[in-house]
């Protein structure tokens, strides 16, 4: 990562325990922190994005897009690079 230059990615997520180590790995050594705003996980998604250091924030879906992205983008420090969807 470059000096001076910050990058956040943040995802929103819910039940992503087969996807969250590669979406993790993908921003590890590139960005500067990674936040995950989950929206009612009943798998183990939490505890591996904790397990890899992501902040980690729980807000449940309420059919509205613009509430978890407003969690996301207010907690993260710097440039929004990723928002990954998942609806079950």
């Amino acid at each position: 990562m470059k000096s001076g230059i910050r990058l956040s990615q943040c995802m929103i997520v819910k039940n992503e325990e087969k996807n969250i180590r590669q979406a993790l790995n993908w921003g590890k050594g590139i960005v500067y922190e990674q936040i995950v705003v989950d929206t009612g996980s009943t798998d183990k998604m939490v505890e591996i994005a904790e397990e890899f250091g992501a902040k980690v924030f729980h807000l449940p879906w309420y059919n509205d897009f613009q509430q978890q992205k407003k969690l996301c983008l207010t907690r993260r420090s710097v440039c929004l690079i990723s928002i990954t969807v998942t609806i079950s």
